[in-house]
């Protein structure tokens, strides 16, 4: 990351990475609860694990998904 980074390209990528995946599993939280063996499935990537250059933004999203899924699930 450089100082360069504009904090608007930044914020895009996690609202639509992590924030959206929030909302898609607070809207399907209802029909959950009424199902029987319930699961979410989200999609992560390896670079929530390891270091890639140039990609802090969505790494950050990405590894923000697996920590929320796991909470979630033990929510």
């Amino acid at each position: 990351m450089s100082k360069e980074t504009i904090l608007e390209s930044f914020e895009q990528v996690i609202r639509v990475n992590l924030i959206g995946t929030f909302l898609m599993i607070r809207e399907a939280v209802p029909a959950l609860r009424q199902g029987h063996g319930p699961a979410v499935v989200n999609f992560s990537s390896t670079s929530a694990q390891f270091a890639h250059p140039y990609v802090a933004a969505y790494a950050a999203s990405k590894g923000g998904i697996q920590s929320m899924t796991h909470a979630v699930a033990a929510e």
